[in-house]
C-alpha cells in the first residue's frame, strides 16, 4: 500500500464524519506522509492501518464534542446562577431601600434639631475668623501706607534741613542728608508694600470670599444633576 492508497482508504473509512473535519485529517495525514524523511511503507508502518487512524480520528472527534458540550453546559449554568444572584441581590436591595416615610421625617427632625445648635455657631465662629483676617490684613495695608507717607514727609524734611546745614555745619548737613536718603528708601519700600497688596493679595483674597460663597450653590447644581 503505497500512500495514494492510505489516504483514499482513510477517506472512505471517514466517510460519515464531518466534511471539515475530514478534510483537516487528511490535510494533516498528506502533510506528515510529505515532511516525513522515511519512506512510504515505513510511515505507513509507524502510523498502522487506515482502520487504527481512522478509529483515532472518531475517538478524538468524540472526545472533543464532549469537552464542546461540557463546556457549553457549565457557561450556561454559570450564566443561570449569576442571573439568580444579580435577581436575589436586587429584591434584596429593594426590601433594604424601602424606608417608611415616618422614619425619614424623625430622620430628617433628627438631623435639624442637632445641626442647627451645632451649626450655627460654627458659621459665625467661621464668618469671624475671615472678618478677622481681613481686618488684620487691611491694617497692616493701611500701616503700610500710612509708614510711605511718614518716611516720604520726613526724608523731605531731612533733605531740606541737610541743605541748610551744609553751609553752616557740613558734617551735620551730611549726616542729614544719609538720613533723608534712608527714610527715601523706606518710603520707596513702604510704598511699593502697599502696591503689591493692592495689586495681588487684595484681588486674590476677594476671589477666594467669592469662591466660598459660591461653593454652596456649587453643591446645589451638582446634585440636582
Amino acid at each position: 500500500m503505497n500512500r495514494e492508497e492510505f489516504l483514499k482508504k482513510l477517506e472512505s473509512l471517514l466517510s460519515d464524519v464531518d466534511a471539515s473535519e475530514r478534510k483537516e485529517a487528511l490535510q494533516y495525514y498528506e502533510e506528515y506522509f510529505e515532511d516525513s524523511e522515511k519512506a512510504e511503507a515505513d510511515v505507513i508502518k509507524e502510523l498502522g492501518s487506515p482502520e487504527e487512524v481512522a478509529h483515532s480520528i472518531r475517538e478524538e472527534l468524540a472526545e472533543k464534542e464532549i469537552v464542546v458540550a461540557q463546556s457549553r453546559t457549565e457557561e450556561s449554568g454559570s450564566g443561570r446562577s449569576q442571573k439568580e444572584a444579580e435577581r436575589t441581590q436586587s429584591a434584596a436591595s429593594g426590601k433594604n431601600s424601602g424606608m417608611e416615610p415616618w422614619a425619614v421625617v424623625l430622620i430628617v427632625l433628627a438631623v435639624l434639631f442637632l445641626g442647627i445648635p451645632v451649626g450655627v455657631p460654627l458659621l459665625a465662629a467661621g464668618f469671624g475668623l475671615i472678618v478677622g483676617i481681613l481686618a488684620v490684613l487691611f491694617a497692616l495695608l493701611l500701616a503700610a501706607a500710612i509708614c510711605a507717607v511718614v518716611f516720604g514727609f520726613a526724608a523731605i524734611i531731612c533733605l531740606v534741613v541737610s541743605i541748610i546745614k551744609l553751609v553752616t555745619a557740613p558734617i551735620a548737613g551730611i549726616i542729614l542728608m544719609g538720613t533723608a536718603l534712608l527714610l527715601m528708601g523706606l518710603c520707596f519700600l513702604s510704598a511699593l508694600i502697599t502696591w503689591k497688596a493692592c495689586a495681588v493679595v487684595i484681588p486674590a483674597m476677594v476671589r477666594g470670599i467669592v469662591s466660598l460663597c459660591r461653593l454652596p450653590f456649587h453643591n446645589r447644581k451638582g446634585a440636582a444633576a
